[in-house]
């Protein structure tokens, strides 16, 4: 009878609660959203009952109200975000460390607020009618509610599992920071065998952010690139760097890797410019960018000359990256018979985009969104500050290698109105990145077809500087830095 009236008040309940049933398919379908971001009927029917355990409990009392509360906030606020960054994942964990916050900001112009607002809304509204109802005093049932809820949300949402790759990835971190720094007070290893010098400038141009598709070199439709369309040179049409973000990926190219993937900081391409006798030179319109982006910021004390356009953080001052032309053209200027390594660390096309344009025209306008128009005139940007540095050399007569690559590129997203660009290691539009040499004797334009790996960028500079060196290993198959493991190039999604 007991068993019966059971059934009989739980059908009831179902029957006289039907707000609150289409509440926990609302929360449940934000739950799925945020470990599949895509539609599983096995798995939504889990999220389900999970869901419905939750709310269920947070009708006995005050205690597990608060409690319910607190898990489906911190689940479902999450949801924004994981569009476009899994947080979680160790690997931009990693990043998030490792940037300021200012970038952090910029991450948020990318949030739907209509939709946080409209969250905060309705869950306030569905909390407080929950609230009403009589309080549930059965506590063995209380028990198994709550024992129930635990394992679906570890079921779930994996959450042990993600707490231990991400203590891992902070471990890890906190290793290679000490590395940085005790790097500082190494000498390099460079072994230079042969020396023969030829260029009285080498100007290496770092980009930021700029994915090779979208530039009309490369073959993109719009006329991104006019200069480097026509100009004779040496590109590089299948250059991979070795991770998605600016500080796993800049210190693997410039600074030797070796095959365990292990960083060897003090050993990098100005310190092997600097051993081969040239005067070596670092502008930066990213500033200095402190001790969370150490890892690019040793790189650039190891020259003989440090001049930043922005001294404080990273991206703390918007500036058009055309105000280092006048440093550089000064620098060619004024030489005279030494020789030099100019390298010249851009803000690029770094989010967001129209900020990277000041004083500088949106030079497209298309159906899609103004992001998207200010990003390609970003690259426009690129090409005119190329053809500049090239326009100093040829009028100062110097014998000359410009050598241009970018850090990493960026993933699509949205459509229409709602397009923009993004950071990211899954894809290989986050790796596939331009690398593009002009020197003072060409008299074509050469195309390499042969995949060629960001790791292996200190070999082409070592011939550029006219340098034979025994610490230079090419490395193969291509690997790249993606979710926090080093995977074939060829395993990305396209």
């Amino acid at each position: 009878m007991a068993i019966h009236d059971m059934k009989f008040n739980y059908l009831h309940y179902m029957k006289e609660n039907t707000f609150y049933i289409l509440g926990c398919l609302y929360f449940s379908l934000i739950i799925g959203l945020i470990n599949t971001n895509s539609f599983n009927l096995t798995f939504a029917c889990l999220v389900y009952i999970f869901t419905f355990i939750i709310l269920f409990t947070a009708r006995i009392n005050i205690f597990t109200f608060i409690l319910s509360c607190i898990i489906l906030a911190s689940i479902s606020l999450y949801y924004p975000f994981s569009i476009y960054f899994k947080i979680t994942q160790p690997g931009v964990f990693q990043s998030i460390l490792q940037t300021n916050h200012q970038e952090a900001k910029e991450f948020l112009y990318l949030i739907n607020y209509k939709f946080i607002f409209f969250y905060i809304l309705s869950s306030f509204m569905f909390f407080c009618y929950i609230r009403k109802k009589p309080k549930f005093k059965n506590k063995i049932q209380l028990k198994v509610l709550l024992c129930l809820s635990i394992y679906f949300y570890v079921l779930l949402d994996g959450s042990i599992d993600r707490i231990i790759e991400i203590k891992k990835s902070y471990t890890s971190y906190q290793n290679e920071l000490i590395k940085i720094k005790i790097s500082k007070y190494k000498t390099d290893d460079w072994q230079i065998t042969k020396s023969q010098i030829k260029k009285d400038t080498i100007v290496v141009i770092i980009g930021e952010s700029v994915s090779k598709k979208y530039l009309s070199a490369y073959g993109y439709s719009k006329p991104t690139t006019p200069f480097l369309d026509n100009v004779n040179g040496t590109f590089y049409q299948n250059f991979i760097s070795p991770a998605g973000y600016t500080p796993l990926s800049i210190p693997r190219i410039i600074a030797i890797t070796d095959s365990n993937h292990n960083i060897n900081y003090q050993t990098n391409a100005v310190s092997l410019a600097n051993k081969a006798g040239f005067n070596t030179y670092w502008l930066s319109n990213q500033g200095f960018i402190g001790e969370h982006d150490s890892a690019v910021s040793n790189l650039s004390i190891k020259s003989k000359n440090l001049i930043l356009k922005n001294k404080s953080d990273f991206l703390n001052s918007y500036q058009s990256d055309l105000v280092l032309l006048s440093d550089i053209k000064k620098i060619i200027e004024t030489s005279n018979d030494e020789k030099n390594v100019i390298f010249v660390h851009m803000l690029g096309s770094h989010m967001e985009f129209c900020e990277r344009l000041r004083g500088y025209e949106i030079k497209f306008k298309s159906e899609l969104s103004q992001n998207y128009n200010c990003y390609i005139s970003s690259i426009h940007l690129l090409d005119h500050f190329i053809r500049n540095i090239q326009n100093f050399l040829n009028t100062n007569s110097k014998k000359f290698s410009i050598i241009y690559f970018s850090d990493h590129g960026l993933s699509p997203i949205g459509k229409n109105h709602d397009f923009n660009l993004i950071h990211g290691d899954k894809h290989r539009e986050n790796f596939d990145v331009p690398l593009i040499i002009l020197r003072d004797e060409d008299k074509e334009k050469k195309i390499i077809h042969e995949p060629t790996s960001g790791l292996n960028f200190l070999y082409i500079f070592s011939k550029e500087l006219g340098v034979e060196t025994t610490n230079l290993k090419i490395q193969h198959p291509i690997k790249v830095l993606s979710q926090n493991q080093w995977i074939d190039y060829n395993q990305l999604a396209k």
